[in-house]
């Protein structure tokens, strides 16, 4: 069953708790996950972030209380963990457009996007359907700096695949100087700084052995060193590519970190694309996740 048995679980203890302090640390403890680890997972299981999960819940049931019932919005604003009225207010409008008052004024219930509770529907949405079986390398990557163009998913409406034809249309990558082997054309395309939104930084450029003469416009950033477990994608025609992609990524969440000894650690995760995938009729990339042993495991 994968992590759906916990995802069903969080689901629970989400709904009978919120009107209760919920965190993070809170629900990742209870499964014994590390909470950036069950972040990422919620996150790319679900389609939103845990705790983005748990704010909308909050407003959508703020909203049935509000047609429903007499009580204040500053009662419903401290029932539901607010500060504040006011930031409840600021919540519930940035969410829906309109003020929990203006909402009661207008009677407008019908017409606000209300997050439902997940349902069994989508839990069995979430189930791993292909025949991709992969198993990674393990790999300490030391320290490596690179320069590139970031696209802020909190703050664009450009979706990643846009991302690249700009990136690629534009020609970015000649741009870019150092590389890290000047014989090999190597694009990473590299997520990181995820916040509890679910919101994240995407940058794509090229692994660099200095920042010098980077380009005006660009972004170069160091990484630490960490340990990557490393998944190479089946060699597939280009008209399948993307959608191999697809399922590798699908793999690597709804199987493989359920089942091996090791759970996601903070850091970047990246496709690194190379000449396996230039000018070739079949293709295929690596794509690289940054790990550790799981507690379960580390003791032994």
């Amino acid at each position: 069953m994968g992590y759906y048995t916990y995802i069903r679980d969080t689901i629970d203890f989400i709904e009978e708790n919120l009107c209760e302090q919920i965190s993070l640390e809170l629900i990742s403890s209870r499964l014994s996950f590390s909470p950036y680890h069950f972040h990422r997972v919620f996150h790319y299981l679900t389609g939103i972030a845990v705790m983005e999960y748990v704010r909308k819940r909050r407003l959508s049931l703020s909203v049935n209380w509000l047609a429903n019932t007499d009580e204040s919005i500053i009662d419903i604003a401290f029932k539901l963990q607010y500060q504040s009225p006011e930031a409840y207010t600021r919540a519930f409008k940035r969410n829906f457009g309109l003020s929990p008052s203006e909402c009661r004024v207008k009677k407008t219930y019908d017409h606000l996007k209300i997050l439902e509770r997940l349902g069994e529907h989508q839990m069995t949405a979430m189930e791993f359907k292909g025949d991709i079986v992969m198993q990674p390398t393990m790999k300490l990557k030391p320290e490596f700096r690179v320069i590139g163009y970031e696209l802020d998913t909190s703050k664009s409406n450009t979706t990643i695949p846009e991302f690249w034809n700009k990136y690629l249309s534009n020609d970015w990558p000649s741009t870019i100087p150092n590389w890290i082997d000047p014989a090999r054309w190597i694009d990473l395309g590299i997520c990181h700084n995820w916040k509890e939104d679910g919101s994240f930084k995407y940058l794509l450029g090229m692994e660099v052995t200095s920042f010098d003469n980077a380009p005006i416009g660009s972004v170069y950033k160091t990484f630490s060193s960490a340990t990557y477990a490393i998944f190479t994608t089946p060699q597939v025609p280009r008209d399948v590519f993307v959608s191999s992609i697809s399922k590798s990524w699908d793999y690597i969440f709804k199987v493989w970190l359920h089942q091996s000894e090791y759970e996601i650690t903070e850091g970047p995760q990246f496709e690194l694309y190379d000449e396996r995938c230039q000018a070739h009729i079949d293709s295929q990339i690596d794509i690289y996740i940054p790990v550790k042993k799981k507690a379960s495991y580390s003791d032994r």
